[in-house]
């Protein structure tokens, strides 16, 4: 197996180093295995494991910012851009479901009835979906 996290680039970071996750919380970095991803954090004082997916960020000793999405090893056939485009989908329809749910002028009748405003966003998530899907297919087609 093959490593999936760049290690060089962790070796070249002020240690110790701060996961950053959703929420807010930061937790110490144990270990991460960089080629599972596997990454082991102090809670209260016990080992966690989690995805290394799951970090926004790390923090370094300096207190620099780091993306946790510039810790992977280069991805020729750009599925892990591709798998990241359709997140982003994936988050623009739920946040479109939501707008269309919360919106009064779309519940006047019994069935819901779709602003232009709301339909106009739907037309440009389609967009970004096809784009999305096309990108994924021709990422796995390469592999």
């Amino acid at each position: 197996m093959s490593n999936l996290l760049n290690k060089k680039r962790f070796d070249a970071l002020q240690h110790p180093l701060v996961a950053l996750l959703t929420g807010g919380s930061r937790y110490d970095i144990y270990a991460i295995d960089v080629e599972s991803g596997l990454t082991h954090i102090l809670v209260s004082g016990l080992l966690q494991r989690v995805r290394f997916s799951e970090l926004l960020a790390i923090e370094d000793a300096g207190g620099a910012i780091h993306n946790s999405d510039d810790f992977y090893l280069e991805d020729e056939k750009g599925i892990l851009a591709a798998h990241r485009a359709l997140v982003e989908v994936a988050e623009a329809y739920e946040s479109w479901e939501a707008s269309l749910l919360s919106d009064d002028a779309a519940w006047k009748n019994e069935l819901p009835t779709i602003p232009q405003a709301l339909w106009d966003r739907f037309l440009e998530i389609q967009t970004m979906r096809n784009a999305a899907l096309a990108a994924s297919k021709k990422a796995l087609k390469d592999e």
